[in-house]
């Protein structure tokens, strides 16, 4: 009886083990985590102080509705592609746009050649980035009412 016990145990156990996902413990790197998914915006934000937080929503005209829809597909042998979605802001622009990329500094920036979208290109600091959300930050210049620097905080999602 007891051997049948430990034969069945067994037969549970190995059947287990086989229907366990795969995972052997590594995480996805940040190349891989840009390059796994097509990347559509989310929110903007401003972060006035400086301090990795957002303070305060966008002005009025900063993001016009029809670049909410765009999207971002960051290719795993650097290049990439924006595309305008399914409403343009202006007929003249071209439906997608080609830009490279690549990472420095330990991962933590993201090197655009070219724009991802208004403003967004060169330098720009990953803060976080998952399987299913990447935010950005870059310095950006407000011209109106005078001229101030502030960060703007772009999260995309999948």
């Amino acid at each position: 009886m007891k051997k049948g016990i430990l034969i069945g145990m067994g037969i549970v156990g190995l059947t287990v083990a086989a229907c366990k996902k795969d995972n052997d413990g590594k995480t996805a790197t940040t190349a891989q985590l840009l390059s796994s998914t097509t990347w559509k915006m989310d929110t903007i934000q401003l972060d006035t102080n400086k301090d990795g937080v957002a303070d305060e929503a966008v002005p009025a005209g900063f993001v016009e509705s029809c670049d909410l829809d765009n999207t971002i597909t960051f290719n795993s042998n650097g290049s990439g592609t924006t595309d305008e979605g399914a409403t343009k802001c202006e007929d003249s622009l071209a439906q997608s746009t080609p830009f490279s990329w690549s990472l420095k500094d330990g991962d933590s920036t993201l090197v655009i050649a070219g724009s991802l979208f208004q403003g967004v290109s060169g330098n720009v600091t990953i803060k976080k980035i998952t399987n299913t959300s990447l935010v950005l930050i870059q310095a950006v210049t407000l011209e109106d009412p005078f001229p101030i620097t502030v960060n703007a905080i772009v999260t995309l999602k999948k």
